[in-house]
């Protein structure tokens, strides 16, 4: 069993300084002393003149602030408190970081002789050995590490300390690309107990990724702590264990082979290895999106978080061997960091694309079979569905990496970090400080806004244009599921229609609109194109219908008697119903619809709520969706301004609206501080 390892003895709290008061002088003469007698009230004799001229000026008033004993008793021991948490607070953090420091000290100069110590063992791999750290000693090396970040100390590890634990996980890190975890037909009993132990092995070994990348993304500004060698080798064991165990066993039927039957009987391995690789992929999302990585370690992320969106779960819980919603979440996960990649690496938006379009090929065609992915107040619908929208979204605001770079460079100019020189050219500085020096113009919100949506538009057309173009090339009987597809695509945009999550579902509907439209026009567009358009057309109304009808039963539920904002959006709504129902019956208040106290900005002030990310507005899916919310505010804003224009009868209120929606922008964060 492996020894306990030191850990050194709590110090005893520092003494407080004690403060010498010296009292003052005591009366010494009968003129100093206060004689005590009876109360009595003195009454000043009134001025001779109460002229303004007479009157006094004072500068500085002395104010009596004493309290009674019993308020400066509840004081002195809240501050005492305050104090007390405080130091306490201060001394779990010494403790972990003084724990940390002694198990990375003890492992480190075990490690030097690890085939004798107790917390090493021995890992074979293949053809290969390892000197591994024993699973409860990596188990409470990773407690220790945890409570020195939740502490907030870890920023202050030497950089040699936290090497050191990253070369003390890298060995079990590099195991897992070794070990076969194939499940292989004709297994005696003796073949799937080794096959159990390699799995245990490589349980540990995802755990050490999932440790080592924990000191990757707490907050480290250094470079050398994201060691590219060491993320590639991360990746590796990841993709090893999907593609050789995971994946095969997802896609395993009770009826094809022992793989099945061996994978339900050790599911419970299987689940919390399937868990791990879930965290593991979180994590190097995360790190992708603070820290960045060179292209040979993305590429790899990306293949593997494309081929997961496209493999094929079972239908139901007795067809997967997994669980449907266990893969399903890592799934889920999977399209999370590829979302994360669109964001933040624009360059690598074409290539993402190619791969998703490429897999659409490998979807069910059923609709209940297609449909895993759930959203909030609405039917389930297709992941790929989801994750297009998602990358919509991402392409309609700005990418983080820009948003932090603008927000970094306002903050340390705030601090004169920044100052700029006479001979620096306006093309040195960031977009966002360029723009706020321009001027606070409609122009201005237009040329900034208008690029992000046009950008949205085009990936929204260009995902819209490629599943109907081959679904025109195919029939619903055919071979190919395009045709399929694209109703459920249609369908699956329409049942979110009005969701504050995914407002790029309306781009999309549009783009498909369009598309049918210009087919329909065409002469040179056969018969059954022509049909299918109009079948498309048909799924469109009936989205639609169901929407205008969710909007009617939100207007009767929602209370206008609690505030005045409440009776706004209601008869903003009613409006919106009437004109749906016959355009003849007027239009809807563009100026109330447009207002800086509106419905933009409702759903975007209740948006971290419905997303769950109070606090953590930093969150990439929350920032994407809050910025296609805001795209979308400021291009209506300029079609107005410039219909408005026209007639020359132009609100004096757009004008404070656009400049403000530009600090939303350029900012995502600037409506949370305004």
């Amino acid at each position: 069993m492996p020894q306990p390892i030191a850990q050194s003895s709590n110090q005893s709290p520092a003494m407080l300084d004690t403060i010498n008061v010296t009292p003052k002088k005591q009366p010494d003469t009968i003129k100093d002393t206060i004689n005590v007698g009876r109360a009595a009230v003195v009454v000043p004799a009134a001025p001779l003149s109460s002229q303004r001229s007479e009157y006094k000026v004072y500068t500085e008033v002395e104010v009596n602030n004493t309290f009674s004993k019993k308020r400066k008793r509840e004081d002195t021991r809240a501050d005492s408190e305050a104090l007390a948490i405080t130091s306490n607070q201060a001394q779990i953090a010494d403790t972990a970081v003084r724990n940390l420091h002694n198990i990375v000290k003890s492992l480190s100069e075990a490690k030097e002789d690890s085939e004798n110590s107790d917390y090493f063992e021995t890992c074979i791999a293949g053809d290969s050995e390892f000197q591994v750290l024993e699973q409860s000693i990596q188990n409470r090396l990773e407690t220790a590490i945890k409570n020195v970040i939740n502490s907030g100390r870890f920023p202050s590890l030497p950089v040699k300390e936290v090497l050191k634990i990253q070369s003390l996980c890298e060995a079990s890190i590099a195991s897992v690309s070794q070990q076969s975890l194939t499940i292989w037909a004709g297994w005696t009993e003796s073949d799937t107990d080794e096959w159990r132990s390699r799995l245990i092995a490589a349980e540990n070994g995802l755990r050490a990724c999932r440790l080592v990348l924990r000191t990757m993304t707490a907050e480290r500004d250094e470079k050398q702590i994201c060691s590219e060698e060491l993320v590639q080798i991360i990746v590796s064991a990841v993709k090893h264990t999907l593609d050789s165990c995971l994946v095969p066993i997802v896609e395993a039927r009770p009826n094809m082979g022992d793989t099945f039957q061996i994978a339900t009987a050790h599911s419970k391995h299987l689940s919390t290895v399937l868990q791990l690789c879930g965290s593991v992929l979180a994590s190097l999302g995360t790190l992708i999106v603070s820290v960045g990585v060179s292209e040979s370690a993305l590429t790899p992320v990306e293949y593997l978080c494309t081929a997961l969106i496209f493999v094929e779960n079972g239908h139901s819980e007795k067809e997967s061997a997994l669980g449907v919603q266990r893969f399903e979440n890592l799934r889920r996960k999977a399209m999370d960091v590829l979302a994360k990649i669109f964001a933040c690496c624009i360059d690598q938006r074409h290539f993402i694309q190619a791969e998703i379009q490429m897999g659409l090929e490998k979807l069910p065609v059923g609709r209940q079979s297609a449909r895993q992915f759930r959203v909030e107040q609405g039917k389930p619908i297709m992941l790929v569905s989801a994750l297009m929208m998602r990358l919509v979204q991402a392409s309609s605001s700005r990418s983080i990496k820009d948003s932090k770079s603008a927000l970094g460079h306002a903050g340390g100019a705030a601090n004169g970090q920044h100052e700029s020189d006479d001979d620096s050219s306006e093309e040195d500085q960031p977009l966002a400080q360029r723009e706020r020096s321009k001027g606070n113009s409609i122009a201005d919100l237009d040329r900034i806004s208008g690029q992000l949506h046009k950008d949205a538009t085009r990936i929204a057309y260009e995902f819209a244009n490629y599943f109907v173009s081959r679904a025109l090339k195919s029939t619903k009987s055919g071979d190919e599921p395009f045709r399929n597809l694209l109703d459920i695509f249609v369908e699956d945009f329409c049942n979110v229609l009005g969701s504050p999550e995914w407002p790029a579902a309306v781009l999309l509907l549009e783009m498909c609109c369009a598309i049918m439209a210009n087919i329909i026009d065409s002469k040179d567009r056969t018969v059954p194109e022509k049909n299918t358009a109009l079948d498309i057309f048909g799924l469109l109304g009936s989205g639609l219908v169901d929407f205008k009808n969710r909007v009617k039963h939100s207007i009767h539920n929602l209370d206008i008697s609690q505030s005045e904002l409440s009776n706004r959006l209601v008869l903003l709504a009613e409006d919106a119903v009437k004109v749906g129902d016959d355009p003849r019956k007027g239009t809807v208040n563009q100026q109330d619809l447009l207002d800086f106290e509106g419905p933009y900005r409702v759903v975007l002030e209740c948006l971290p709520g419905y997303l769950q990310v109070v606090g953590n507005l930093d969150d990439p899916h929350f920032q994407s969706v809050a910025g296609c919310h805001v795209t979308s505010w400021a291009h209506s804003l300029c079609k107005a301004v410039q219909a408005a224009e026209e007639t020359g009868d132009l609100p004096a209120s757009f004008k404070s609206i656009g400049q403000k929606i530009k600090q939303m922008v350029l900012d995502p964060q600037w409506l949370s501080t305004e």
